[in-house]
């Protein structure tokens, strides 16, 4: 029987082995649960961080839409000022060349009158001049 007692005591001692991995292997389970528990609240403080700069960036995307829409309303007003100024000055210089193609006109017209009386005066003398 004293090899039976030798088995039981190697028995005992593969027991003590299985006790031992057991426990190596519950410590390395819980390690991982701590690490995954690390991990998972990593991922949620980074999701958090990522919605946060998505928010960030949707309220600078308004901004910047808003600005934009702002500067075109902008420049619309100041482009057709500009039209509207441009049309006045072409309609001044329109009456202006009207006005100066009126006194040209007036002149000529003058001309023309004091030719025809100095051409009447000529023609007066020639005929008072073929009478004598």
């Amino acid at each position: 029987g004293g090899g039976g007692e030798g088995g039981g005591g190697e028995g005992d001692e593969s027991v003590d082995d299985l006790r031992r991995r057991l426990s190596e292997m519950e410590a390395a389970a819980e390690a991982a649960d701590c690490r995954a528990a690390a991990a998972l609240a990593q991922k949620d403080e980074a999701e958090d961080r990522f919605e946060r700069e998505v928010g960030r960036l949707e309220i600078e995307r308004a901004r910047l839409e808003t600005e934009h829409a702002r500067r075109l309303e902008e420049l619309r007003i100041e482009h057709a000022r500009r039209l509207e100024e441009l049309r006045i000055e072409q309609a001044r210089q329109l009456e202006e060349r009207a006005r100066e193609q009126e006194e040209v006109r007036a002149g000529l017209a003058a001309a023309v009158g004091q030719l025809a009386s100095e051409k009447e005066a000529v023609e007066r003398r020639a005929r008072l001049g073929e009478a004598a």
